[in-house]
């Protein structure tokens, strides 16, 4: 073989051994990029539960309502207490669409009376019926599931 001959063997030897390097760089791309989509199982993106505990001595049914904003509710639920507390499983809005992850003013009433969540701060009685207009009231950044102690809450 002569050496016009053995460059050319060489030459489209390394052609595919590049065209080779590059599929499997495709793949692994597209691989890697598959891997870091979401595809729903692990609640990406919405609220999966919320749980209140801290309620020993309370009875009966809890309604919770989620404010984006302290004018508006994206959504209520309402479940039993069980012990001492009560656990909000894939809470929804009102067209049954899951409660997104974000940031949102919460409201409990428990036993007829109604609470604003303001994370421990402030004192009872700052508002009057269900209105969660209120100085104490402060959002809470809600992602999968996520517990939070009544103490957290102050009484309308």
């Amino acid at each position: 073989m002569n050496s016009k001959e053995c460059f050319m063997k060489n030459t489209i030897t390394l052609k595919a051994i590049q065209r080779i390097a590059g599929i499997i760089a495709l793949v692994a791309i597209i691989g890697f990029s598959m891997a870091a989509c979401d595809n729903g199982s692990s609640g990406g993106g919405s609220v999966t539960s919320v749980t209140i505990t801290g309620l020993s001595g309370k009875t009966g049914n809890v309604r919770i309502q989620f404010h984006p904003d302290k004018a508006s509710y994206s959504g209520s639920e309402t479940e039993t207490i069980s012990i001492d507390s009560v656990t909000f499983t894939s809470p929804t809005q009102g067209n049954d669409q899951p409660i997104k992850s974000g940031s949102y003013y919460l409201w409990l009433e428990v036993e007829g009376d109604s609470y604003a969540f303001t994370n421990g701060t402030g004192s009872d009685g700052f508002g009057s019926g269900s209105n969660i207009v209120n100085a104490d009231a402060v959002k809470i950044a809600l992602s999968g599931d996520v517990t939070i102690d009544f103490d957290k809450f102050k009484k309308n």
